[in-house]
């Protein structure tokens, strides 16, 4: 059942991670799988001139007939740099960049083809850009492929060129 209308009770999410948990069996002596996991949904990267003011994103999104609207904060995105070494140690420093990025969180999302109206908007409401994309999300393994699936994911790119699978 896509995108369920009722949050699952507390109980039913300890029992879901306990069964996720039990299933976590290793192939490897050396490799551990432990209780992370991941949350269903869409990433958005907004890059270029559409990054410049993007605060939010409002998007619609459908799957098997069934539609969420979710409207998701855009934060500055961060990437690392060299600030020198001093013989075998090196060091790294988070560095701005120009883009921002966001998590659509789709509750019931699957596999199958979700269809995506995205929104980009300035911080006073105003529309920077919009556009529609059809992604298939793929299941996610958080700890390996020794650990099972996680949730599905799909990443999406907004640019200057319109929206793109990631």
């Amino acid at each position: 059942m896509p995108f369920a209308d009722t949050p699952l009770p507390r109980a039913a999410l300890l029992a879901l991670a306990v069964v996720v948990a039990a299933g976590c069996g290793s192939s490897s002596p050396t490799h551990t799988c432990t209780l992370v996991g991941t949350m269903p949904g869409v990433g958005v990267r907004v890059t270029g001139t559409a990054a410049t003011g993007a605060a939010e994103v409002q998007a619609r999104a459908c799957q098997q007939g069934s539609c969420q609207d979710v409207t998701v904060r855009l934060m500055p995105s961060r990437g690392t740099g060299s600030s020198g070494c001093d013989g075998d140690m090196c060091s790294a420093v988070t560095t701005p960049l120009p883009e921002r990025n966001g998590f659509i969180d789709l509750t019931g999302l699957t596999t199958a083809p979700v269809r995506l109206s995205l929104t980009v908007r300035d911080a006073a409401g105003g529309t920077i850009t919009a556009g529609e994309i059809t992604v298939t999300p793929e299941g996610t393994y958080p700890n390996g492929p020794n650990c099972g699936v996680g949730s599905p994911q799909a990443q999406v790119l907004v640019a200057d060129g319109g929206i793109t699978a990631a």
